[in-house]
Formats: C-alpha cells, sequence, structure tokens
C-alpha cells in the first residue's frame, strides 16, 4: 500500500451558548451538529468509507461513515459538554477516541495513519506547573512610602511570522519551512495561514523579506505578541511580600478579568470584628449592611483590647478585599468587590464563637443574596439535631445560587464542619514551598491553597497594638480567602455559574501537588477564571526529519491529565498547549510546553510528563 496520511478535518457546529471555554449553565439542551471532512495529506483525495462513532458518557449515540465526497454529518440534541468519536477505516490504524467540547466550534486537523506502518506506544502525563515563589522583603517597612514602580509588561521579542499561501497544503507549507530555514511551522485552520518560527540567530525582517519573495507567498508579517495576559503588579508598596498571590497565578488573571468583568460580586466573611478605621479597608467594604450577631447590632468594629492584639476578621478581609493601587500597604487579591463584614467571633482571643451566632449569620448573609460566603472558621463535631440545622442552613444559601467556601480546619486530620460537607468548597492550606502544611486537615479536602507556615506565613491587614496594622500568620483560615476571591473573579466574569459549577472547575483546573495524592490540587485562578482545563490541551508530534509529517493527537487526555498514543517510530517535536482565548494562535498568557521525543521499539520517552507554563 502507498505509504499516505490522511487528514480528518472535523467542524463543530451548533447552536445553543456559548461561553469561551468556560462549563454553560448545568442541564441545557442544545443542538450539536458533528461533521468532518477526511482527505488524503499528501493528494488530498478524499478518503470513501471511513466509519465514524459519536459517544457520550461511554454510551455509543451514532455510527455513520464517510460519504462519497469523504464527508460525514451527524445533528442531535446533548445535555452534556464532551462528546468523543472514533475513526476507523480498514486501510489505517484506528483514531481516537478525540474529546470534543460542544460548547464551541473546533476546526483541527486529525491524521490516521497507514495500518501498513508499525506503531509504538507513547504513554504520558500533564499539569500545570507549579509557579515560581519567593519570600521578598519589601525595602522599606513604611507602609506609605512607594516603592518604585516596575513595568506592568515585559519587552518580548517576536519569535513567528504569520504567512499566507495562494494554495495552503502541508506539502508546500513543508517545502517554505525548509527554503526559509525556520525552526517550525504549524497551520492555523481559523486564519488559513501557515506561522513559521524562527531560529534565535535569524532575522525576522530578513525572512519575512526572503518569504515575501517566494512565488508561493500570498502575504507575510510579523505574528506579534499580544500582551493583554501579562502579570499586573499593582503599585501597593508591600506587595513583594505577598507570594501567596503569584503562588496560585492570580497576577496573570487580574488583566484577563478587568477586561471582561460585568459586575462587581458581593462577599459576606463571617468572621470576628474588624478595625474599620483601616487605611487599606476602606473601597470594597459596605460598613452599612454589616452586622453584628452577637450584639445584634450594625457594630463591627475590632475592639482593642491588650489582651488581643491580633485581629482575625481583620486579616482574613484583607486578603480578600485590601485595596489595591493605592500606594498604602498590601493588595487584595480581588479589586473590584463589595465585602459585608458579618461579626460571628467575639475579639477576644481564646474565646469561641457560638453555634447560634453562626447560624444567625448565614442567615443575614442568605437575606442579603450576596455571591459569596467566606468561613475561616469551623466546628470539631456536632450532634445529629445541630448537623442538621446547620447544613439546612448551608443548602437554603446553595439552594440560591450563594457559593460557600470554608477553612478545612488546623491541627486535624479530617475536615471539620461546615467544610465538611459536600456543597461546602473546603479549602485545606499549603506552605510557601508548595506543600500541604503540617498543620492542615486533608481528610475529604481536595483543594489546597496557600496558607502559610512557620517559615513564611501569610501577610495582610490587621489591627495590633503597635498601629503597624499588617501582620502575617498561617493556617487554613488564610487559605480559604484566596478561593473566596478566586471565585468572586470567575463570577465577575460569568455571574451565572452556580456553586456546582464553580467546584467543579476549581477541581479541574487544579494543580497536582503530588502523584501520590492526585485528588490534592493546589488553587489555579488563572486557570479557573479562564476556563484552561488541560483536557483541552493541544497535543501535536511533528516529525523533525520529515516536518510534513504532523500528528495532532489533541483529545486524547483523559480526566486523570494521561494520555497514551501510538506514533510511528521517528523523532519528534512534541507541542503541547492549551489556547486560552481561542484564537487560533500561540501567543502570551496560553499554557504551553515543548520538548523532543525519540519513539522506536525500545523509547526512553515511553513515561513522559509534561509540564505546562504560561507562554
Amino acid at each position: 500500500m502507498k505509504n499516505i496520511v490522511s487528514i480528518l478535518l472535523i467542524s463543530l457546529v451548533f447552536s445553543g451558548c456559548y461561553f469561551g471555554g468556560f462549563l454553560g449553565p448545568l442541564n441545557v439542551r442544545r443542538e450539536v451538529t458533528i461533521s468532518g471532512l477526511v482527505i488524503d495529506q499528501e493528494t488530498e483525495r478524499i478518503v470513501q468509507g471511513a466509519m465514524v462513532t459519536i459517544e457520550e458518557e461511554g454510551a455509543t449515540l451514532y455510527s455513520l461513515s464517510t460519504n462519497q465526497d469523504g464527508r460525514f454529518s451527524q445533528s442531535y440534541t446533548s445535555l452534556n459538554s464532551l462528546a468523543s468519536i472514533q475513526i476507523e477505516h480498514p486501510d489505517y490504524w484506528p483514531h481516537g477516541p478525540i474529546h470534543i467540547n460542544t460548547h464551541y466550534p473546533s476546526d483541527e486537523t486529525y491524521r490516521l495513519i497507514p495500518a501498513t506502518t508499525k506503531l509504538y506506544t507513547l504513554r504520558g502525563a500533564i499539569d500545570y506547573a507549579l509557579p515560581q515563589v519567593s519570600a521578598i522583603h519589601s525595602l522599606s517597612t513604611d507602609s506609605n512610602e512607594r516603592m518604585r514602580e516596575s513595568p506592568i509588561f515585559d519587552a518580548v521579542l517576536p519569535t513567528e511570522i504569520l504567512v499566507y499561501l495562494h494554495n495552503s497544503n502541508s506539502l508546500i507549507a513543508a517545502q517554505l519551512q525548509r527554503a526559509l530555514g525556520t525552526k517550525s511551522y504549524r497551520k492555523n485552520a481559523v486564519l488559513g495561514a501557515i506561522v513559521f518560527t524562527i531560529h534565535p540567530h535569524q532575522d525576522i525582517h530578513s525572512v519575512i523579506e526572503e518569504a515575501l519573495a517566494h512565488p508561493d507567498v500570498m502575504d507575510a508579517f510579523i505574528n506579534y505578541p499580544t500582551m493583554s495576559f501579562a502579570t499586573v503588579q499593582p503599585d501597593d508598596p508591600r506587595y513583594l511580600e505577598q507570594w501567596n498571590l503569584p503562588a496560585i497565578y492570580l497576577p496573570q488573571a487580574w488583566s484577563w478579568v478587568r477586561e471582561r468583568a460585568k459586575q462587581p460580586i458581593t462577599v459576606a466573611v463571617l468572621d470576628s470584628g474588624i478595625d474599620t478605621l483601616h487605611p487599606d479597608l476602606q473601597t470594597n467594604f459596605d460598613w452599612v449592611q454589616a452586622y453584628n450577631t452577637i450584639d445584634d447590632n450594625a457594630d463591627i468594629h475590632y475592639t482593642h483590647l491588650r489582651r488581643n492584639p491580633r485581629s482575625h476578621g481583620t486579616h482574613v478581609s484583607g486578603i480578600i478585599g485590601a485595596t489595591a493601587n493605592n500606594r498604602v500597604g498590601i493588595t487584595g487579591a480581588v479589586w473590584d468587590v463589595t465585602i459585608i463584614p458579618i461579626k460571628v467571633l467575639p475579639d477576644k482571643q481564646g474565646m469561641n464563637g457560638t453555634f447560634e451566632d453562626l447560624l444567625v449569620g448565614l442567615a443575614k448573609a442568605i437575606s442579603l443574596n450576596v455571591d459569596i460566603i467566606n468561613l475561616s472558621l469551623g466546628i470539631m463535631s456536632l450532634d445529629d439535631r445541630a448537623n442538621l440545622r446547620l447544613h439546612e442552613q448551608i443548602l437554603a444559601a446553595v439552594d440560591k445560587g450563594i457559593v460557600v467556601v470554608a477553612a478545612a480546619g488546623n491541627q486535624t486530620e479530617e475536615a471539620v464542619y461546615p467544610a465538611k460537607y459536600p456543597e461546602v468548597i473546603a479549602v485545606g492550606g499549603t506552605t510557601i514551598h508548595q506543600t500541604v502544611g503540617d498543620y492542615s486537615a486533608t481528610e475529604g479536602v481536595g483543594l489546597f491553597a496557600p496558607g502559610g507556615g512557620a517559615s513564611a506565613g501569610i501577610l495582610s491587614t490587621d489591627a495590633p497594638l503597635d498601629m503597624s496594622r499588617y501582620s502575617s500568620a498561617f493556617g487554613t483560615s488564610m487559605a480559604a480567602p484566596l478561593v473566596t476571591a478566586t471565585v468572586a473573579l470567575m463570577k465577575s466574569v460569568k455571574p451565572h455559574f452556580d456553586p456546582t459549577t464553580v467546584e467543579d472547575l476549581l477541581q479541574k483546573t487544579g494543580i497536582g501537588l503530588s502523584s501520590s495524592q492526585p485528588e490534592q490540587r493546589l488553587l489555579n485562578a488563572y486557570a479557573a477564571i479562564t476556563g484552561a482545563y488541560i483536557e483541552n490541551v493541544q497535543l501535536v508530534f511533528t516529525n523533525i526529519e520529515h516536518p510534513d509529517l504532523v500528528y495532532d493527537m489533541t483529545g486524547y487526555i483523559d480526566e486523570d491529565r494521561t494520555f497514551e498514543t501510538m506514533l510511528p517510530a521517528g523523532t519528534y517535536q512534541l507541542t503541547a498547549y492549551i489556547d486560552v482565548n481561542r484564537n487560533g494562535l500561540l501567543d502570551a498568557g496560553d499554557w504551553y510546553t515543548e520538548q523532543v521525543v525519540v519513539v522506536h521499539a525500545l523509547s526512553p520517552n515511553a513515561d513522559l510528563y509534561l509540564k505546562l507554563d504560561i507562554f
């Protein structure tokens, strides 16, 4: 048989909601049309009789074959956001399952490998890379002194050119790549263009001139770096001490939200009193709706007493919403938010709050119709009746669409109440070393966020006796508000997100902390806010010796973030990326990694472990 490679071009057309990569509302039926064209890569001849099987949740829905024009098409009504297709032909190895997100169109290229070609198994796992963090001490302890500002964006030199051909096909693209001497190329089906990556020693303008002189080239220009996803750095002088913010990729998310936020979100913080006169807690707080359940009044101001020099409520609230870009102190994790303090804990150290006040506080938050409730508190044990009553309050909040976030608990293995309820997002704590803190509960906890530790605490607002009004602390109480802030950012962009969707998104975009505990994941604010699931990674193998042989394994990533595929022997440039803004290009803000992979009978790369960084 002639050694050919077929291309399967999948196009998705559907009617319904488009959510830009996020999960849409649950239980919404939509009309989905899955269609495609099977052609030969080298001759562009159609391939007839290829069998296409469409599945959802492991059940076969339809089996159809390509017609005399090499096309197939199937429309149906679906409740699911994920479908998969399997491609089979007598002359080719089976291809699939190819996972397809039915919430938005896809126009990817897939290749069938001839059955006469010897294939070898390639296995691997993929995850987000853990961010680089360090404890940086500011040059000044004066919260009112402005530090030297850093530029918002770093200069990025362009390394790619966009080329439009008169007749775009893989053979011409490969020939042009060799003629230009570029490092690599990839096709952009959306634009109908070829993207060439130059070598470091090449002058990009010279490459463009050479490309424009080629008879097959219609147009060529720089693929300019897009900077809208770059890290934003506020001018608050102690921001650089807040290692917990970059530890969850939060700075990368701020510009995304700033460009897309639809409305501010309201958060109820059920905690102890707050220093209402704190200069960093003036912009984002609603003192009118604030409520003191202990004294049944609106006075939630923290009482300064010598025996309780620190304010838990002030510290927790500052992590969420301390005023940003005011050249004072620290920055809050979310910049445009309304925080309603509800006092349910006494200010005296060593004194616990009451179950009654917690129930009243929850009822008050529900009556105010807030979007999120933060509970950096917990109860070790409850009898059946009290358990039922507290659970009813939590269910009442969730039924109203309120997301409830709670600290998992300190110095206990099992999550405490109310974090242990399945409707509550339980949050454990991690250290600056990106390990689970030895103080944190872990049983029944899947999501973790920086809570600090003895070597590096979490800096936030406070009300100490010396009136510096900032301190460091550690515990799951410090981790929960980071999740609360991330949820506020998510809902500011997608207000319709319900509690179940939010929790699912946070867990699916979390970063694996340990291979031995895969269910424990670190909060990834940027991926959660942009809906950048690992399952949506583009996985492309380009044969280095024959650049026209490109094997697109997109859709092979399982829920456990592993993949297994089969490839012919050869040396490949493996490129893996998530197109965050879905513009069909690899640009700033996308998740990305690449490496060389050698495939043969005794492949040393049989078990790959890929880590995606932000491009």
